[in-house]
């Protein structure tokens, strides 16, 4: 279920998802990150791009991530490393980036559940995690029939605001 939603291009994006990560019970002290996708395609290098900046600016914050630019999880390896994943951890915070419909491009959205990576391109893959940040880069229709291309631009603004909203969420739930 999604529980909020905002636009990346809003001033108040870090404060409004690190108010519904944690008014929803979306993160907490025991919360560990997988940040799903690839660094093949720009389309899908949120979560690799996000987990690696979590790992870059954390400091000497306890937070466990999977998923980044040097070692990403995705559609490959997923079903190999998830097991191992969710035998350790006691709640998952999942981050990928999606196609959706017109309305919600350019949205960060927020949900109580886990994602199912590569629905929109028919893949078979595994829900994952108990929670979820979906950030929004294409209409399905636009992006596959007309192939249209996702800025890096975007992608990196998705990535920093995910990141920092997770830190300072992080933060207070510590």
């Amino acid at each position: 279920m999604i529980v909020d939603k905002v636009k990346l291009t809003s001033p108040c994006a870090e404060n409004i998802i690190v108010k519904a990560l944690i008014h929803n019970n979306l993160i907490n002290k025991d919360t560990a990150i997988i940040c799903l996708g690839t660094n093949d395609c720009i389309e899908d290098l949120i979560g690799p791009f996000t987990g690696t900046l979590i790992e870059e600016n954390k400091k000497d914050l306890n937070i466990k991530v999977y998923g980044t630019l040097d070692s990403p999880i995705n559609s490959i390896n997923i079903k190999s490393k998830l097991p191992h994943i969710e035998k350790k951890e006691k709640h998952i915070l999942a981050i990928d980036s999606i196609l959706s419909l017109k309305d919600d491009v350019g949205m960060i959205l927020l949900k109580n559940g886990g994602i199912t990576p590569g629905s929109a391109l028919g893949k078979n893959m595994p829900s994952i995690g108990h929670s979820s940040i979906m950030c929004s880069v294409s209409e399905k229709l636009q992006y596959l029939l007309l192939n249209k291309k996702v800025s890096f631009n975007d992608v990196y603004k998705f990535s920093r605001i995910v990141c920092n909203s997770i830190i300072k969420a992080k933060n207070f739930v510590n």
